[in-house]
């Protein structure tokens, strides 16, 4: 796997949501390039900056059903 494969594949590689086979495969390429394995710390460091700051409200019931209708239609 390139550099460049393994970076288009990283947020799904973080958020669980590949393959086993392709999963494995982005490991191992992190796990053998310096560059990439930055790039993904990088990005979970990101994604957690985000979480905390951005998770500490919830949208109001009428929100999230307004938009669940929206999204059903």
């Amino acid at each position: 796997m390139t550099c460049e494969e393994a970076v288009k594949k990283l947020h799904e590689f973080l958020d669980h949501e590949l393959d086993h086979a392709t999963a494995e495969q982005v490991g191992k390429h992190l796990d053998l390039c310096k560059m990439c394995c930055d790039s993904m710390e990088f990005e979970k460091s990101l994604k957690k900056l985000v979480h905390d700051c951005c998770c500490l409200h919830k949208a109001p019931n009428f929100l999230r059903e307004k938009i669940l209708g929206c999204i059903s239609e």
